[in-house]
């Protein structure tokens, strides 16, 4: 489990395994990995699969925010879900490294420091990684960018506030 009892992050094995899912209660299951889930697992959960190799030059990032917005619609119905790959350590980590960054975490650090204290062979792939990083670079100049905007908005709004006069 990686947070508040919502997310599961495990293997190509655990998302085959009926039992362990209705046992966990997870009606989501993510796919990101070159695997096609049985007939009988997609006709009985909501799988959102992304057929995603797991080699160098796979462009992950493109999905973060597609990932991101699954997960979050997951949790907003209270609903759990198994983010899996076909091992459970390098495509499936950097999608919940990406989560984590989008709404948990401020810092790649401790977003992956949250992540491997609940999955320690959570490890993303060099190419990821590095993908993550710019993941990243471009949330913190999004926040930055809102808050210039918050920031000014603000001080219109005080700066045309009518004087009283005593």
């Amino acid at each position: 489990m990686i947070i508040d009892g919502f997310i599961y992050h495990g293997t190509i094995f655990h998302a085959r395994n009926i039992n362990l899912l209705e046992k966990l209660h997870i009606r989501n299951i993510l796919n990101v990995c070159n695997v096609r889930l049985s007939r009988k697992i997609v006709d009985k959960y909501h799988v959102f699969w992304i057929n995603l190799q797991d080699d160098f030059d796979v462009d992950i990032r493109v999905h973060f925010d597609q990932t991101n917005e699954f997960l979050q619609a997951c949790r907003n119905k209270n609903e759990k879900v198994l983010i899996h790959c076909r091992a459970g350590v390098s495509r499936s980590s950097s999608i919940v490294l990406a989560y984590l960054l989008r709404y948990y975490h401020d810092i790649l650090y401790n977003a992956y420091h949250y992540l491997i204290e609940r999955r320690s062979i959570a490890m993303s792939k060099d190419g990821f990684f590095l993908q993550i990083i710019l993941y990243e670079k471009d949330l913190h100049v999004n926040r930055t960018a809102t808050d210039m905007e918050q920031s000014s908005s603000e001080s219109i709004n005080t700066d045309m506030a009518p004087s009283t006069v005593d």
